[in-house]
């Protein structure tokens, strides 16, 4: 599927909420430039395999590819500024790269990412809302940006999480931010 610019003369600026929602046939997204968000549960539920996001796209809305378990890696175009609660949640995703125009992972973003291995936060994100990564049982490392300030509540709740190091930047880490990380076997504090 190909999403145009424009429409009957008309620019394509977002895609509506629950578009592409539990597609069963949808294998592959291109998106063309000029679209700068991708609406509510755009592409949730989805048999969805690969995705071409242009820059421009400024936002990933609220579970836009929830449950898209056929979809192991998105590239998101530096341009996106605000990723919304569970963009990415229960999805196939194996690696993510935040860009660096975000400041925050929301609210259960890569939630049950069961196969999530690989994660890139980039300078200028300062924190990880609660259960952000949570059921991230394949997560082994994640390195936190000297930006960082705040880990919620169960960011990494039963993650795989073997090693991790928190900046000295860091002032809060909220309950259960590491519940049941039975693999979790080093923590490096930076002094500061």
């Amino acid at each position: 599927v190909v999403i145009p610019a424009e429409m009957n003369g008309l620019p394509v600026t977002a895609l509506g909420e629950k578009a592409f929602y539990q597609c069963a046939g949808l294998k592959s997204v291109v998106i063309s430039e000029g679209i700068t968000d991708l609406g509510t549960w755009t592409f949730a539920e989805s048999s969805l395999e690969s995705i071409t996001i242009p820059e421009g796209v400024t936002k990933i809305g609220d579970s836009v590819f929830y449950k898209c378990a056929n979809l192991t890696k998105v590239d998101i175009p530096t341009s996106v500024t605000e990723i919304d609660v569970w963009a990415f949640g229960n999805s196939g995703l194996t690696e993510v790269v935040i860009p660096h125009g975000a400041t925050k992972i929301p609210v259960r973003a890569f939630n049950k990412c069961e196969n999530l291995v690989s994660v890139i936060i980039p300078e200028g994100v300062t924190i990880i809302e609660d259960s952000a990564f949570y059921l991230c049982y394949d997560l082994n490392t994640i390195t936190l940006p000297s930006t960082f300030e705040k880990i919620e509540s169960w960011a990494f709740a039963e993650a795989g999480l073997t090693e991790i190091t928190i900046p000295n930047s860091v002032t809060n880490i909220e309950d259960g931010a590491f519940y049941g990380c039975s693999n979790l076997t080093s923590i490096i504090v930076e002094s500061g």
